[in-house]
């Protein structure tokens, strides 16, 4: 699904890749395309709603954070 995407540094969307922050196994479960986007182009941040939780976790090169509300984040970009 994402095979042509380009690769980023910065991906924002609503839901998380697979098997990442999911609260339950129902409407709350991420994409298999954003897990194997990320496996594959190792973008140094992808954000994401949806689950309702504010929560970071490292995926190889890529912070996987987690967005619950409003948060402040201090990025190091280049």
């Amino acid at each position: 699904m994402l095979d042509r995407f380009p690769p980023l540094d910065v991906f924002l969307a609503h839901n998380s890749p697979w098997d990442v922050h999911e609260r339950d196994k129902d409407i709350h479960q991420g994409f298999e395309a954003f897990r194997n986007y990320i496996e594959r182009v190792q973008p140094r941040y992808f954000f994401h709603g949806h689950q309702h939780v504010n929560e970071t976790m490292v995926m190889g090169k890529t912070q996987v954070v987690g967005v619950y509300g409003e948060t402040e984040l201090d990025l190091d970009i280049d």
